[in-house]
């Protein structure tokens, strides 16, 4: 699989979350579960609807394996990750709340 480069980090973010699906389908939990905590530990927390999404359907995917150790710390770890991109994204998109200065 190749890769966007190292400084596309949403556009790699989409191909590991993409590769750890495709592990998960193949049965290869461990490995998906390394991929996609890799991917919540270089890409910081970017607040991008797609990737929280995407995020999302990992968690929805790997879900029915909970049983196993790898899944289920995993889902621990991703469903704080999760809070906070939702978080930084509704604060980065609200529109509703007037901007103020830091100085305000």
């Amino acid at each position: 699989m190749e890769l966007r480069p190292v400084g596309r980090t949403r556009s790699r973010a989409f191909g590991y979350l993409t590769l750890a699906g495709v592990l998960i389908e193949r049965g290869e939990l461990e490995q998906a579960c390394t991929v996609a905590t890799d991917v919540l530990h270089t890409t910081g927390s970017p607040g991008s609807y797609l990737v929280i999404q995407q995020l999302r359907d990992l968690r929805d995917q790997l879900h029915p394996h909970r049983a196993t150790t790898c899944a289920r710390d995993f889902l621990g770890h991703l469903a704080e990750a999760l809070r906070q991109r939702e978080w930084l994204y509704q604060l980065t998109t609200d529109t509703t709340q007037p901007r103020t200065s830091p100085t305000s």
